[in-house]
Order: C-alpha cells, then sequence, then structure tokens
C-alpha cells in the first residue's frame, strides 16, 4: 500500500459511516475515470471477434465445404455403404430446363441422412442411411420419363453424428437449389406416396416436370403448370448463377467464410482501425487528438476531486 493509499485509509477510518458510504462512491467514480485515462494509454489494437472453430455457424461452415470438396460419384452406380451425412445431386443431361446447371459444380439438390441411433460414434453404427437415401432419390429419377439416371452425379459426407443438420443447411444456403423445397422452385423430389393422405395432394413441382412415379401420376392436380415451374427455374438462375468450376465453388466458400469475421480492429476506445495502416499515419493522425483527449480526462478529475 502507498504512502498516499494509508494516509487515506486513515482518514477513512475516522469517519462516520454514511460519510463513508459517500467517500467510496466517489472514489469508485475516480478510479473508473482513471481507468479509462490507462486503458488509452494502450496503443495495441484489439481483434472485434475471436475465431471459435466450435461455435455451431463455423463448424456447419466447415463441414459444408468438406462435402462440397469429395469426389463426385456417378449416381447409377453405387454400392451399398454404411454412414449417415451429408450429400449434393448433380445434373450433366440435356434437360432443357436444366441447362443452365448442366455439368457444372452447382448441385440441383442437397439433403441429409440422419444415422439409425443419434448416440452412434462410427460409420457401422450409423446404418447404411446415407447410401438408402441416395438409392431412394435414383428410384425416383429413374422412374421419370424427362431424366436419365447415367446423366446424374453425387457427393456425400459421412460425418459425426449432430453435424447432419446444420451442414444440410449451410449447403442450401449456399448453393439455393432448384430441387430442395426451401427455394420453392421446382420440389417435390423427396415426397413419397405411401399414404393415402399424400396421394390426395396436388402434384409436386418436381412430378409435373418429371411425371413418371405411379402414384404421383394418380394425384388430379398440379400446385404448378409446367410452364410456369420452367420459369421459375430461369428466374431463380438469373438471380442465383450456377457454380461452374470447382475454382469457383472453392472462392465463393473461402468469401462466405470470410464474412464470419471482420479484419477489422478496435482501440481502447472501441474505435475501429486497419490493422495494416501504416504506423507513420497512425502516430501523425493519432498523437494530438490522443494527448489532448488525455489531458481533459485528467482536468475533469481534478475539478472533480477539488
Amino acid at each position: 500500500m502507498t504512502h498516499a493509499a494509508e494516509q487515506a485509509a486513515k482518514v477513512a477510518a475516522g469517519l462516520s459511516v454514511k460519510t463513508r458510504e459517500n467517500f467510496r462512491k466517489d472514489l469508485n467514480v475516480a478510479v473508473s475515470a482513471l481507468q479509462v485515462v490507462a486503458d488509452q494509454l494502450d496503443p495495441v489494437l484489439r481483434p472485434t471477434k475471436l475465431f471459435n472453430p466450435l461455435e455451431p455457424d463455423t463448424t456447419a461452415r466447415i463441414v459444408a465445404l468438406m462435402a462440397a470438396s469429395q469426389p463426385r460419384h456417378p449416381l447409377a452406380t453405387l454400392r451399398p455403404f454404411y454412414g449417415a451425412g451429408v450429400y449434393a445431386l448433380y445434373y450433366r443431361g440435356p434437360f432443357e430446363p436444366y441447362a443452365r446447371l448442366s455439368k457444372t459444380e452447382h448441385p440441383v439438390y442437397v439433403g441429409k441422412a440422419d444415422p439409425a441411433n443419434r448416440s452412434s460414434n462410427n460409420p457401422v453404427e450409423h446404418g447404411k442411411k446415407l447410401y438408402d437415401r441416395l438409392r431412394e432419390h435414383r428410384s425416383s429419377i429413374e422412374s421419370s420419363d424427362t431424366l436419365d439416371i447415367d446423366d446424374f452425379d453425387c457427393r456425400f459426407l459421412i460425418v459425426q453424428s449432430g453435424f447432419q443438420h446444420a451442414a444440410e443447411d449451410q449447403l442450401i444456403e449456399f448453393f439455393k437449389p432448384i430441387w430442395n423445397w426451401q427455394t420453392k422452385v421446382c420440389f417435390g423430389i423427396g415426397k413419397h406416396g405411401d399414404s393415402a393422405e399424400t396421394r390426395k395432394n396436388k402434384r409436386s413441382p418436381w412430378d409435373t416436370l418429371h411425371p413418371g412415379r405411379g402414384w404421383a401420376d394418380k394425384t388430379d392436380h398440379d400446385q404448378h403448370d409446367r410452364l410456369a415451374i420452367i420459369e421459375k427455374i430461369h428466374n431463380h438462375l438469373e438471380k442465383h448463377p450456377p457454380i461452374s468450376t470447382l475454382e469457383e465453388l472453392l472462392g465463393n466458400f473461402i468469401t462466405e467464410l470470410r464474412q464470419i469475421d471482420t479484419d477489422k480492429f478496435i482501440d481502447a476506445s472501441g474505435e475501429s482501425h486497419d490493422v495494416d495502416s501504416p504506423q507513420e499515419e497512425s502516430k501523425s493522425n493519432g498523437a494530438g487528438a490522443h494527448s489532448e483527449n488525455l489531458l481533459d480526462l485528467l482536468r475533469d478529475e481534478l475539478d472533480y476531486q477539488n
């Protein structure tokens, strides 16, 4: 304890309880003001955010990037395999409404397959969930009169239980595939016709554009007519142009990841600065104002104490 602090403690001991309480409040105000001065003396910049790979959004983006980086496999020739996770379907055929998507790195559909047991720790315990989901899509495409299964590829990523849902959301948000119901364009490939209630529904846009599934063909009415669906596809792809190459895909993903954080830094007062600003500029532009601010704070504190 300094001499000044010892003297202050002796004086405070002789004061009444109420006076000591008021003195303590005044002292706390003074300490706060001095702390501001001390903080402003720190010239080192502070990042606005700490990167945490365990944050759900960050983890989902990383898993989505991993999924989009996997090799493509022909959908028609996949052999059964264990595992759950996320996947994407790609088109490379001649169907005219999909001409802009054909032979690109932009999926027509992305999805997920949950493990058989949510607490499972390995692909065998997952079951064949991912393969079974891809097989369902293969069956739907093979039933269609306007599509050829040999024109479809897939990518998939087998992931630890619990990550597939967030990764699927990120992939849908990133690609906005025309077959996903979230885009409201040509949805319906994931529908099943195994209940009477389902068969009473109007035919999905996917089944209107790609007739052939027996249960869907029994439905009397379309949700949208064929020309309206094709126009929606055209407008959607105009607004969200397909990604053509892997280089473009990875570049866009990197840009998306950069948006998680900012390269801006702040000083102790909260003012933003570029971390790569020339030091000479910082000295010349900030020194005078900085000193003046400190002097003002000290003057204010002295006036308060007097």
